[in-house]
């Protein structure tokens, strides 16, 4: 199952229970593969929160069977710093300080830390110290926030 459809399974029991879908990961492993689901609330994330939304979704993926194998389901915060992993995260975090990863050598690079300073249709535009640089939405392998300080 690809992300897009497994994310149409997930996004409603999340949304249904009262929380923020923010996305989901899943890994193949050689023995056991691994999907990792991320909530968000307004008042935060709780140790019960994330066993409540594990408990529910398993039910649900136990009837989907979206897996031909074993796997771990995990169910966290985005935390402080947080990844972004979609446009709309791009967008909703205009202005933050981010740490964005090219798959692609960009100008040169492929690491930057600075302000996301714009999204385009065809990138996010990061100032760094060394000035501006547009990546490739296509070639983002992973962008998260980045904590003043670190």
């Amino acid at each position: 199952m690809d992300t897009q459809n497994l994310s149409a399974c997930i996004r409603p029991v999340v949304e249904g229970m009262g929380y923020i879908y923010w996305g989901a990961e899943f890994s193949a492993g050689r023995r056991r593969a691994s999907l990792r689901v991320f909530i968000d609330h307004a008042d935060g994330v709780t140790l019960d929160d994330c066993t409540a939304v594990s408990n529910q979704l398993s039910g649900v993926l136990d009837v989907e069977n979206p897996f031909s194998g074993p796997y771990v389901l995990e169910v966290s915060s985005p935390g402080v710093e947080r990844r972004l992993m979609n446009i709309e995260h791009y967008r909703q975090y205009t202005g933050s300080r981010v740490s964005v990863k090219s798959d692609i050598p960009v100008e040169g690079r492929k690491n930057f830390t600075g302000v996301l300073a714009r999204v385009t249709e065809r990138g996010v535009v990061v100032r760094t110290d060394a000035g501006a640089v547009e990546v490739p939405l296509s070639a983002v392998r992973r962008a998260r926030l980045v904590v003043d300080g670190s």
